[in-house]
């Protein structure tokens, strides 16, 4: 199995961030320094350290605890890392409600939420998981609900849904559906 791969079995990271990983030698097998992302290892019973963090070796496929938390975020935290703000950040709070857990490994959140931003997230230490939610190709519908404050035109709705372009980058479009306007106020 790819060493990336259990390395998000343990819960430690995404398989994307292990490779990150991986290539800055930050990893080790048995004691042995890996930096080739192509490296495959047997993944029960062997040890893996990230950094300065060692990780019990897997010991059948039936692994343990795997950890899913549904989280309704409220609009005052931020769901992913630090920006340099002091805004408060979703895992420091969710480690004060559960408490430290050894065996729990890295929590991800499969998506994010931005600050004023509120909704239910899914958080796992499940790497593999996360990633396979995130994907577009897996064709996950997400939805969201939104408040737009400005005139919203049908030119505008129009682009949107067709896709748009930012900084180079064509963003596939979206389904909107206005469901309450006021003036220039409307809930999408």
């Amino acid at each position: 199995v790819k060493l990336s791969k259990v390395m998000a079995m343990l819960g430690a990271c995404s398989r994307r961030e292990a490779e990150k990983l991986i290539r800055k030698g930050k990893v080790s097998v048995e004691n042995q320094v890996i930096k080739n992302v192509a490296t495959r290892i047997f993944p029960f019973g062997v040890k893996v350290k990230i950094g300065t963090q060692e990780y019990e070796p897997l010991h059948s496929w039936k692994w343990s605890p795997r950890v899913w938390i549904h989280y309704k975020l409220p609009q005052v935290l931020v769901s992913h890392f630090p920006d340099g703000s002091n805004r408060k950040i979703l895992f420091p709070v969710l480690e004060k409600m559960i408490g430290p857990d050894p065996d729990v490994g890295h929590l991800l959140s499969v998506g994010r939420l931005d600050y004023l931003s509120e909704g239910l997230l899914i958080i796992t230490n499940d790497g593999s998981l996360a990633r396979h939610f995130e994907l577009p190709e897996n064709n996950y519908t997400r939805k969201y609900e939104m408040r737009i404050h400005g005139h919203l035109t049908d030119s505008k709705i129009r682009a949107v849904k067709k896709g748009v372009k930012i900084d180079g980058i064509l963003y596939s479009g979206v389904e909107i559906t206005i469901l309450k306007s006021s003036g220039p106020n409307h809930l999408v």
